[in-house]
């Protein structure tokens, strides 16, 4: 019997139900950056945040949302509990609304506790449904439609992609360095330590400057999707209008260059630093930062700094595969020792994977999230 909620009829449904999953620990700062934008009846789950929109939030959350992976359209529900039964019912889905004939379509199921088990075969009725309704489908494209099918005691549920990329794809980091912080991440951190937008910013750890250039863009309130395209932007009920009117407002808010804060970047990489000078000219915010070829003992913003009243130094320091000759306790040592030598007013926040790395700063630093950053298990400490 089906349970299709209301996005499953014929015409165009609103509100839809939409859902963006998040790196483990970030629920409720995603929670948060949805109520912004005007989602509604938002409710925080395990692994992302569900909500209500029209068409003018949809827009807006592609646009503006910067801590989640994804936005995903939930199509359907219904419960199944023999395969054949998953074709049917995923053609009467409103497909035709947002894709095209010949388009390429992935599918990605997964199922638990359920009478159909078998994932690959569920992939396959999904896409025999969706060809059904839509007919021909390409076997390859620029970028693939993504379908996510997931079972859960015996109710299959049917969600499609309308960013296609990963959100925290923005388009502008084309080079990065050993072990680059995903730009979602580096929002977080961000948000975590409680910097605020313009106030002064350093990180002697810069690499390819996901965290500078975030912070800038942020000031400059650049939305986080501003430069990139959408799987959205296909849809044959896609309304450019309404989407162009969302970036003209958007653009009112955008401050101008030299009116945002001062944001220092150092590396004792030379190719990491040009990585970020790179990817901050792509973001549009190379004339925010300044970047130096240092290592941290001798990065110049320190110079600089003595007369600022407050700020905020976030980092992400060398920690396991990245370093080569392990003892990073003298490293860490540093970092304390230069910190006590800025104004009072600083505040300190490193991603760290061993919790005696942060102890030997001999700064007072508190736990705040567990995030995965590459496979391991780190946190952020602040002061």
């Amino acid at each position: 019997m089906s349970e299709c909620g209301p996005n499953t009829t014929m015409g165009v449904p609103q509100p839809h139900t939409l859902f963006v999953p998040v790196s483990p620990g970030l629920e409720s700062l995603l929670f948060q950056e949805i109520r912004k934008i005007g989602g509604i009846r938002p409710k925080a789950l395990s692994g992302g945040v569900e909500y209500e929109a029209n068409d003018h939030i949809l827009y807006r959350s592609l646009l503006e949302i910067g801590l989640g992976l994804d936005v995903r359209l939930r199509l359907g529900r219904f419960t199944v509990r023999y395969l054949d039964a998953i074709v049917r019912m995923v053609a009467e889905l409103p497909w035709s609304h947002w894709l095209g004939a010949g388009q390429h379509v992935e599918i990605r199921a997964t199922s638990r506790r359920s009478k159909v088990m078998h994932t690959t075969a569920i992939e396959e009725r999904v896409h025999s449904g969706i060809r059904r309704a839509v007919g021909s489908l390409a076997s390859e494209n620029s970028e693939p439609w993504r379908v996510f099918a997931r079972m859960e005691r015996d109710q299959l549920e049917v969600s499609l992609s309308m960013a296609g990329l990963p959100l925290h794809q923005r388009g502008y980091r084309l080079a990065s360095g050993k072990a680059p912080l995903r730009e979602d991440l580096a929002l977080a951190l961000l948000s975590l330590s409680k910097w605020s937008a313009g106030s002064p910013l350093v990180d002697t750890f810069c690499g390819s400057g996901t965290i500078l250039i975030e912070a800038a863009r942020k000031a400059r309130g650049i939305p986080p999707g501003w430069d990139r395209t959408f799987h959205v932007e296909r849809a044959p009920i896609f309304d450019p209008m309404r989407w162009n009117s969302i970036r003209d407002r958007l653009r009112l808010h955008m401050a101008e260059e030299g009116a945002v804060g001062q944001f220092w970047g150092s590396d004792r990489d030379a190719g990491a630093i040009e990585s970020a000078r790179s990817n901050a000219e792509r973001a549009g915010v190379l004339p925010d930062l300044s970047l130096a070829v240092a290592p941290v003992g001798q990065a110049p913003c320190f110079h600089q700094l003595r007369e600022t009243p407050s700020g905020w130094w976030i980092s992400n320091p060398p920690y396991g595969d990245r370093v080569r000759g392990g003892n990073l306790r003298p490293l860490f040592q540093t970092i304390g020792r230069l910190f006590t030598e800025l104004p009072p007013g600083f505040h300190l926040g490193l991603l760290v994977e061993d919790a005696a790395l942060a102890h030997n700063t001999g700064v007072s630093l508190q736990s705040q999230l567990m995030l995965d950053h590459g496979g391991k298990k780190v946190r952020l400490y602040c002061s």
